[in-house]
């Protein structure tokens, strides 16, 4: 209880000394006509892929950039504060992932274009948060951004219409052809898992998710799985009834890492993924995603018969 106290205090001291630097220095923001458009994004998956879409008229800066970050214990510096402030376009992911950010932005009180992602989604605090891992999520997010972009320079709205469409049939063709695969010849396969990031993307591609809901949400959140969770978990892990364990390496609990040593021991072996929340720093979005595609598809074709 005193870690939560202390860690949610210095939470607090934090926001406060970005709404500080922001209520003494804060001014309204827009682009200039010739110049690049200072973006904000809370998390890098989201980053890339505006800068994907506005190419050399955007300047992004990635507040989470890092894997060896973990997003949900992430604390706000006053350098993000200024960020904000500079910025004309925020993208937030929103649905409680990043309520910091949401709060910076308030602060700042500048005209900021702002994109909260949940929202254009149209989807309610409570429902999953990691929509970066629903590839039809991406893909309406993808027009989201290309049509703010263009508000923000219309000039430009036919570059960014050619960027946009070529993100989404180019550089995620071998992710595309990676997951129709899956879809067509692993549907209905178990799948072991360590948190609720992969909910999203094993719905997509038709694996069945075997691990109970409850735990994944209680790693997501940080909280205690029940000792039930856990039993039947590790049973069938030590049954292998599941094919393939999916581990997020940003978020290893000690209860996960029961779970990979369980599954690294079985009879044969179970096949572990590792993915991460966050793109690694020298990959874009679209790298990122088909190197784990195609990683989780060499895993799949060695299990199938």
């Amino acid at each position: 209880m005193q870690r939560c106290v202390k860690q949610h205090q210095s939470r607090v001291v934090g926001l406060m000394m970005a709404a500080a630097l922001l209520a003494a220095g804060c001014t309204t923001v827009a682009p200039h006509p010739t110049g690049k458009i200072e973006v904000v994004a809370a998390e890098r998956q989201w980053g890339s892929i505006v800068q994907a879409i506005g190419g050399s008229a955007v300047e992004v800066t990635n507040v989470i950039s890092s894997p060896t970050i973990d997003p949900h214990a992430y604390e706000p510096s006053p350098r993000d504060a200024n960020a904000i402030a500079q910025a004309n376009y925020v993208v937030e992911n929103g649905l409680g992932y990043d309520s910091w950010l949401t709060r910076l932005v308030a602060a700042a009180g500048s005209g900021a274009l702002v994109m909260n992602v949940g929202d254009r989604l149209h989807l309610s605090l409570g429902a999953n948060p990691h929509r970066w891992y629903s590839p039809t999520n991406v893909v309406a997010i993808t027009r989201e951004i290309e049509q703010d972009l263009s508000q923000l320079r219309p000039a430009l709205a036919d570059e960014f219409h050619r960027r946009a469409v070529h993100f989404r049939t180019i550089s995620l063709a071998r992710f595309n052809a990676e997951r129709l695969w899956i879809q067509a010849h692993g549907a209905g396969i178990s799948v072991g898992a360590s948190e609720s990031m992969f909910s999203l993307l094993l719905s997509d591609l038709h694996l069945h998710l075997a691990t109970p809901e409850r735990f994944l949400l209680s790693v997501s959140e940080g909280g205690e799985p029940t000792a039930h969770d856990l039993s039947a978990i590790n049973a069938s892990i030590k049954t292998r009834a599941i094919s393939l364990y999916l581990e997020n390496t940003q978020n290893v609990t000690p209860a996960v890492a029961r779970q990979v040593a369980l599954a690294q021991v079985a009879t044969p072996p179970i096949p572990i993924v590792k993915m991460t929340e966050t793109p690694p720093e020298r990959q874009t979005f679209a790298e990122w995603q088909t190197t784990q595609l195609t990683e989780l598809t060499a895993a799949l074709k060695k299990e199938l018969p």
